[in-house]
């Protein structure tokens, strides 16, 4: 089974307010600033003080005093890591800032859920993204006995989780007024330019095969280093998946890369899924799965039923100290 969340940047901050409680600082907002900033109160100063980060940095509104929206970044803040606050604070847009932050919330959320750990350990997970290039912390997301993936663009968030060997991979993108110069060329087959409609319809097509094969590439977790011209994806389903049921999401179709310049990308599937008005969502992995859609507000739940398996949970919670020292001392202040 693989565990889906598709939610606004919204949603996903509002169920971290759920999760992590009220501020016990609020929110100071310059109502005169051209672009608000909120400063969180002592505990989230105190966590972002130990991870040598400024407040303002990361707590950027953008839309005026809004004390709502500052409180679920302050809560959000609380559910993820030392490395998840530096590339939220790298963001030079608030937006961009506000996305990053609730992809790793999200993304915390869920994998608490899948492993039946309450979301109030959020933080506690391990979430290791060693590039496997340099070494920085800005590679593909791995938890120890599952596989997972985010996207955003927009204000849309997808995030999937499943077992190690399912190899999953998602993509969302905003679907563009106008394609750059040299797309087909760049990031269609052959056979998909002289397939793909020319009239209208022309860009929701073209980003499709571009969220698809994003997903093939996030699933094979080597990013753009293969060209897309190369990549082709069957246009006929597979056999031997078997078809959703009635409570997941709605009928697809898996289908198998049967071209690429990769063997790394040999042997996965790839299917499109409902996305919302004005993008496209799509799911690639090594082993397709039935899809399980979890609703947003469901990531607030202490999520008392029995992890799939004992292991997985003991793998997926932390076990640095000075990362449980952080979030205790968090806790501390915030009671």
């Amino acid at each position: 089974m693989i565990t889906l969340l598709s939610a606004t940047v919204d949603e996903i901050l509002a169920v971290c307010t759920t999760v992590g409680g009220d501020s016990d600082g609020g929110a100071v907002v310059d109502p005169g600033a051209q672009t608000a900033v909120a400063h969180g109160g002592p505990a989230v100063q105190g966590e972002l003080a130990s991870a040598g980060l400024r407040t303002g940095d990361v707590l950027a509104v953008g839309t005026g005093p809004d004390r709502g929206r500052a409180h679920g970044l302050e809560a959000a803040l609380g559910l993820v890591d030392d490395v998840d606050r530096a590339a939220v604070a790298a963001k030079q847009r608030p937006s961009d800032a506000r996305r990053t932050l609730a992809g790793r919330a999200a993304l915390r959320l869920l994998v608490a859920a899948r492993v039946g750990a309450p979301a109030t350990s959020a933080a506690d997970i391990v979430v290791d993204r060693t590039c496997l290039t340099c070494g920085e912390q800005h590679g593909r997301p791995r938890v120890d006995g599952l596989s997972v993936s985010t996207s955003s663009a927009g204000d849309r968030v997808l995030v999937a989780v499943a077992d190690a060997k399912v190899e999953v991979g998602v993509d969302v993108e905003l679907v563009p007024d106008v394609l750059f110069e040299g797309f087909d060329d760049f990031a269609l087959h052959p056979a998909e330019r002289r397939s793909l409609p020319q009239g209208p319809g022309m860009i929701l097509g073209r980003i499709g095969s571009w969220v698809e094969k994003e997903a093939v590439l996030k699933a094979a977790g080597i990013g753009l280093t293969t060209p897309l011209e190369d990549l082709l994806v069957s246009a006929a389903p597979e056999d031997r998946v078997v078809p959703s049921s009635v409570e997941m999401i709605g009928a697809w179709e898996w289908r198998p890369v049967v071209q690429t310049a990769s063997r790394q990308l040999l042997g996965l599937s790839v299917t499109a899924l409902p996305s919302p008005e004005g993008y496209r969502c799509a799911i690639a992995a090594r082993e397709p799965r039935r899809i399980r859609s979890v609703p947003v507000g469901s990531l607030a739940g202490e999520h008392p039923t029995p992890p799939p398996s004992s292991t997985q949970r003991a793998a997926a919670l932390a076990s640095s100290s000075r990362m449980a020292a952080a979030v205790a001392a968090f806790r501390g202040l915030a009671s």
